[in-house]
This record gives structure tokens, C-alpha cells and sequence, in this order.
């Protein structure tokens, strides 16, 4: 079985030969399963991602109907593996955090506890059908998705960078549901 580097390379380099429209339209695709899901609909406090370069662009969930009165949070990386929920007010500045992601500022943000949190969407570099998950690497999400205790999980990332089996350690955090351009796959037994 191949190892986690080389499945994540190749989850990178399926995503990043994906051309800007075509990404933007399998984006939008993503987006729009999300937003007519019921989990989505019932969720008050939702953790999305800024996208990185390539990376399924979700910045179009907040502004849809079907996200009014829904709090929007996102990732703050702080310190040395460890990860936040900061929630921006309409005017909060926004600034280039750790890695260049793009984050609401920490000196003006709301930091969100995990567990008031009803839903946190992962990215991803490559994922397979039984709810396995693999990241840049770093194990911010995977230290973070625990303590998120009444949170539903899901990640999105686009068809291409599917694999057969991505090899799942003691600390990695499964997903309850991924969603990509084509199909949705979930919801994950325990």
C-alpha cells in the first residue's frame, strides 16, 4: 500500500492540474451540495476554510440564502500545531496567516469554542470512499476535529483526488461525509 506522501503528492498533483474555470465551476458544484444538505441547514455555527491555491473554494457558501443566520468561523493557525475557530464580525479586517491562508485577524476576530460548533468542513489532499482524510500534513485539523464534540465532519475536495485507501493512524480524525464535484460520499459508521 502506498504511504501517506506519496498518496497526498498525487491528491496535489490531480487537484492542481485542474485549470482555474473548470475549478471555479466544481467549486461552485461543491458549494451547492453543501448548502442544500439538512446537516447544513440545521447548522448555527459552521467552521469552513479559506481555500488555498487550487483548493475547493467555498467563499460562496456564506453569501447563499440558504446560509442566513448562520456564524461562519474559520482556522487560525496558533503556534506549534495547534489550531482555532475565529468567527469575524462583517467589518474585521482580514490578513495572511500562517502558510499565506488567508484568516479573519485574531486581534479583531471572535475565537469560537469547538464544541459550540455544529459543523467543520476539512479541506483536503486526497480522501478515499470509506471516510479517510489526508491533509497537508501538519495535524491541525486532526488535533483540533476532537475536541469539536457535538460537530458533524465533513471535508471537500474534488473527484480527482480520490484514492483507493488512505492509510489512517491512531490520531487521524475520519469524516463523517465528503463532498465533491460529483459525488457525496457518506454518511461514515463508527
Amino acid at each position: 500500500m502506498e504511504g501517506k506522501s506519496e498518496i497526498r503528492s498525487k491528491g496535489i498533483l490531480a487537484r492542481n492540474a485542474i485549470g482555474p474555470e473548470q475549478r471555479e465551476m466544481l467549486s461552485r458544484k461543491i458549494v451547492m451540495q453543501i448548502a442544500q444538505w439538512d446537516v447544513f441547514r440545521d447548522a448555527h455555527a459552521v467552521l469552513i476554510y479559506s481555500a488555498m491555491p487550487h483548493e475547493p473554494d467555498l467563499s460562496l457558501l456564506p453569501q447563499l440564502p440558504e446560509s442566513a443566520g448562520k456564524r461562519f468561523c474559520y482556522p487560525h493557525i496558533h503556534g506549534k500545531g495547534r489550531m482555532e475557530a475565529l468567527c469575524p464580525d462583517p467589518h474585521s479586517e482580514w490578513i495572511r496567516g500562517s502558510f499565506g491562508i488567508r484568516e479573519p485577524d485574531p486581534d479583531a476576530a471572535r475565537r469560537i469554542l469547538p464544541e459550540t460548533l455544529d459543523l467543520v468542513i476539512c479541506p483536503c489532499t486526497a480522501f478515499d470512499a470509506r471516510g479517510g482524510r489526508l491533509g497537508m500534513g501538519g495535524g491541525y485539523y486532526d488535533r483540533f476535529l476532537p475536541l469539536c464534540t457535538k460537530a458533524v465532519i465533513a471535508a471537500a475536495a474534488f473527484l480527482v483526488q480520490q484514492t483507493d485507501r488512505v492509510p489512517m493512524g491512531e490520531t487521524d480524525c475520519p469524516m463523517d461525509w465528503i463532498f465533491t464535484d460529483e459525488v457525496v460520499f457518506g454518511p461514515f459508521a463508527d
